[in-house]
């Protein structure tokens, strides 16, 4: 409440909005020397990770970017890279 009123407010993010997502915790932005950017804390795959973006070329791009990584992690490749053994 506001001065006795109520407030509501829209979340226009459609990665939080994304019931097919499971996002802890997610920040969008842009400063000079990283770009457009994105850092969020999903549980992918029944897996909690930190996924960090810089740079993206616009807006969309971090979002189809993130849905890239998702669907790689997701079909096994992320579990090939995160525990491979060198």
């Amino acid at each position: 409440l506001a001065n006795g009123r109520r407030l509501m407010y829209n979340n226009t993010n459609s990665l939080v909005k994304d019931d097919d997502w499971q996002i802890g915790l997610q920040k969008t932005g842009f400063i000079n020397e990283a770009g457009k950017c994105v850092v969020m804390q999903a549980t992918i795959a029944n897996t909690p990770l930190v996924i960090v973006l810089l740079d993206s070329d616009g807006k969309y791009q971090r979002l189809a970017d993130a849905n890239r990584i998702k669907r790689w992690i997701e079909s096994g490749g992320g579990y090939k890279l995160l525990f491979a053994k060198g």
